[in-house]
C-alpha cells in the first residue's frame, strides 16, 4: 500500500488540489461561505442574500402601498443590509439559547407553532407577493426564527426575565465577527462604515 502511494503521489496530490479547487468554486458560486460568525456559529452569505432580497422586495412593496408619491426619503441599501445582518445575528443568538433551554424538544415545539400556517393558500400567495419568497423559504427565514423567539420569551417569562433585556445582554456579550470591511458590529447592531 505504501508503495502505491509513493508511486502515484504526484497524481494524488494533483487530484486533491483539483478537488479542493472544485469544492471552493462550488462554495463560492453558491454563496455557502460565511459572511459573519456569531460566537463561532457561521452565517452564510447565501442566507444573508436571500433575506436581503426578501427585505428589499418587502420594503419596495411597502413604499408603493404607504407612500405612492415617494415623499419619504429612501432607505439606503447598505442600511437594509445592516438591518438584515443584525436580524440574522439576533436569530443566531436566540437559536443557540432556545436550543440550550429546550434541547431535543425544539423541533417539535417550532413545528407546532409554524405548522398551522402551511395549509393556508391565501397566506402563501400573500407571502409570495409581499416578500418575493416561496412559502418554504418564508417559513425558514421568518416563521421559524419568530417561533424560536416566542419559545425563548416564554421560557424567560417563567424566570421573570424579559426577552428584550436578555437579547440586549446577549448581543453585548456575543463575539461577532463580520467578514466585510463595509460593516462593523457595535455591540447592539451592525452599522455601515468603519
Amino acid at each position: 500500500m505504501t508503495e502505491f502511494f509513493r508511486e502515484y503521489r504526484p497524481y494524488l496530490v494533483f487530484a486533491a488540489i483539483v478537488a479542493v479547487g472544485f469544492a471552493g468554486l462550488y462554495l463560492a458560486s453558491g454563496h455557502y461561505y460565511p459572511i459573519a460568525l456569531v460566537d463561532q456559529t457561521p452565517i452564510s452569505a447565501r442566507r444573508f442574500w436571500e433575506n436581503y432580497r426578501s427585505a428589499l422586495v418587502y420594503y419596495e412593496n411597502a413604499m408603493k402601498t404607504y407612500d405612492p408619491q415617494g415623499t419619504t426619503p429612501a432607505v439606503r441599501p447598505d442600511e437594509i443590509e445592516a438591518g438584515v445582518l443584525t436580524q440574522l445575528i439576533e436569530d443566531s443568538l436566540v437559536h443557540k439559547a432556545v436550543s440550550r433551554e429546550v434541547g431535543g424538544e425544539l423541533d417539535s415545539l417550532v413545528a407546532n407553532k409554524v405548522g398551522k400556517y402551511g395549509s393556508d393558500a391565501q397566506l402563501q400567495r400573500a407571502v409570495e407577493t409581499l416578500y418575493g419568497l416561496s412559502f418554504r423559504d418564508f417559513e425558514s427565514a421568518i416563521l421559524v426564527p419568530q417561533a424560536e423567539k416566542d419559545i425563548l420569551a416564554g421560557r424567560l417569562f417563567l424566570i421573570n426575565e424579559q426577552l428584550e433585556i436578555w437579547l440586549k445582554n446577549a448581543k453585548q456579550s456575543a463575539r461577532v465577527i463580520i467578514f466585510s470591511s463595509r460593516f462593523r458590529w457595535d455591540g447592539e447592531r451592525v452599522v455601515a462604515g468603519t
